[in-house]
């Protein structure tokens, strides 16, 4: 167990990352399992239902969210410094943006939204921009 993670031990060696992101389907799947009818009920006296581990982590993520903008805020000007810093950075590494910087690496068009007005006999139509 590492002094920096004391749930190291419960990371079965994968990163945490990881199991963060497949934790929400993981409950989603384990919820359904047990169904509607069975959710709310405790499996002993005094534990948690489902339900209520589920509400429990919703509630969680909620103060976390709040905890960490109260956090920022008590940094006032220095924190609006700061993104601004960052802001004028990513401006000038990447004009078009962080997104426009991913498409032009990678090619990935998740919202292809760019198109070309085309004026032809047929009148005005629209057509996806091919590149």
């Amino acid at each position: 167990m590492s002094a920096l993670n004391p749930y190291e031990s419960f990371l079965d060696g994968r990163p945490a990352e990881e199991i963060i992101a497949a934790t929400p389907a993981e409950v989603g799947k384990l919820i359904e399992a047990i169904g509607p009818a069975r959710g709310f009920e405790a499996p002993a006296p005094g534990k948690w239902s489902p339900g209520e581990i589920v509400a429990h982590l919703a509630d969680c993520e909620l103060v976390f969210g709040f905890r960490l903008r109260q956090t920022l805020a008590d940094l006032g000007t220095l924190y609006l410094l700061l993104l601004g810093g960052v802001a004028i950075v990513v401006m000038l590494w990447a004009p078009k943006g962080i997104w426009g910087l991913i498409v032009e690496r990678f090619g990935w068009q998740v919202f292809p939204l760019e198109r070309r007005v085309i004026l032809d006999d047929r009148g005005a139509h629209a057509t996806p921009v091919q590149k």
